[in-house]
């Protein structure tokens, strides 16, 4: 694709939502995050304004071109009776759509056509789960508050995880698949497994469910590293450096399917799994409250106020919880 009109052809087929998966992936890859959603908002009002691509001429497939259709096809009762500059009301919105993304074509022209490397970023919000397909063909779900940043596939397969991800590798043991997080890093060929990463965490883990992987102490293949079989976990102390392996409870994959398994985890380190689940604020005096343990399970698809009350009876005698808006406090009885 390099003339304009070609992008604008191409930025047509994403709002007739004719685009096949392997374009869709290149567009995203091609654009920013701020880009991105100023694409998904374009589409948005596209959708609204009830007018679709299908309908119009077989040359009016670029942005000019539906520009002009639009103009021409806009109803009698819209069009104003003075002689006064007035956008129809179809025609405006249609133009609020069309003139930013023929500034997005120009620049896909050059993102598409340029050696530079491609960058892609995928964002998800607390309360949120988020699949995501890989331009190698391997999908990778992301629990909330992460952060995945992929470099084009050409000659190697890398991502950037901050964050928990649950990855499906295709295999390819000619070109591993490398997972790299600030701290720690896995080799992949081909296999299912979950890596948690983050930041905030102090320590990170691998655990294997098929296959094989390798998980590195550091981003570097020349650190020290372990090998692991399915049913095993690698866990990095960031605070220590030290890498040890354990067998796997099974439970650091139910996130993905909305349960998350609790066996005697500390109220601090719940608290922060919980507002990653539901995106409000847990406020834990973890010097008086931060060592209790809970056991049970919570379950993603239950409201918040069910859960609330679930802690509440797992609670200890003497220790209260309540909920303000967007915040869940603990307290003393």
């Amino acid at each position: 694709m390099d003339t304009k009109t070609e992008m604008e052809e191409y930025i047509a087929k994403y709002l007739a939502g004719e685009m096949t998966e392997q374009e869709i992936r290149q567009l995203e890859g091609a654009l920013g995050e701020e880009e991105l959603s100023q694409l998904a908002e374009s589409k948005n009002v596209w959708v609204r304004s009830g007018i679709a691509v299908k309908d119009m001429k077989p040359d009016t497939a670029s942005i000019a071109g539906i520009m002009d259709e639009v103009r021409r096809s806009v109803p009698e009762r819209e069009k104003p009776k003075q002689k006064e500059f007035r956008l129809s009301t179809t025609y405006s919105k249609v133009a609020a759509v069309l003139l930013p993304l023929a500034v997005l074509a120009n620049l896909l022209i050059w993102r598409l056509n340029t050696d530079e490397p491609k960058v892609s970023e995928v964002k998800v919000p607390y309360g949120s789960v988020v699949k995501y397909t890989l331009p190698d063909g391997s999908r990778v779900s992301l629990n909330a508050g992460s952060v995945l940043r992929t470099v084009d596939f050409s000659g190697d397969r890398k991502v950037y995880l901050s964050g928990e991800g649950l990855f499906e590798i295709v295999k390819n043991k000619d070109i591993p698949f490398w997972v790299i997080s600030d701290k720690a890093s896995v080799k992949v060929t081909g296999t299912v497994f979950n890596l948690k990463a983050y930041p905030e965490d102090g320590v990170v883990t691998t655990s294997l469910k098929e296959g094989r992987v390798e998980m590195y102490a550091g981003t570097s293949p020349d650190n020290p590293h372990l090998e692991l079989k399915p049913g095993e976990v690698a866990v990095l102390d960031l605070g220590k450096g030290k890498l040890t392996k354990k067998k796997s409870d099974g439970y650091e994959f139910g996130w993905e399917k909305g349960v998350v398994r609790l066996k005697s985890m500390e109220l601090a380190k719940l608290a922060v799994l919980l507002e990653r689940m539901y995106g409000v604020d847990f406020d834990v005096d973890e010097e008086r409250f931060g060592k209790i343990r809970i056991t049970g399970s919570v379950d993603r698809t239950r409201p918040l106020d069910e859960v609330v009350e679930l802690l509440r009876l797992a609670l200890p005698k003497g220790v209260g919880v309540k909920v303000d808006d967007d915040k869940v406090s603990l307290f003393s009885e």
